[in-house]
């Protein structure tokens, strides 16, 4: 039985990963796919969706600095609000203060 084959772009839309993604996996060797001989192109085989531990280490890393950026975001985001509500209720803000809160933003 033939296996079948995919061009990079074909395997992400299988596989729902971005073609950015995929050329990630390649540059890595976690999911290293063989090459056209005549174009140099990426070809990957249905059996190329078995990944070994180094996928899940990976997937555990991209995890983390994920859940780290959504902690910033929080924080910018509750400064971004609580910046408004004094706004909203003062009218006016100490400028040391709105300095204060912008350096905040962007150290977050």
């Amino acid at each position: 039985m033939k296996n079948t084959t995919f061009s990079v772009s074909e395997f992400a839309k299988y596989t729902d990963v971005s073609v950015r993604t995929l050329h990630y996996y390649d540059e890595t060797n976690i999911l290293k796919p063989k090459r056209d001989a005549s174009t140099g192109h990426r070809v990957y085989e249905k059996d190329d969706t078995t990944f070994d531990s180094r996928f899940i280490e990976t997937l555990r890393l991209q995890e983390a600095k994920l859940l780290t950026d959504k902690d910033k975001i929080e924080t910018a985001l509750e400064t971004i609000q609580f910046t408004v509500q004094i706004l909203e209720n003062e009218k006016e803000i100490d400028h040391a203060l709105l300095v204060s809160l912008m350096a905040n933003m962007q150290n977050e």
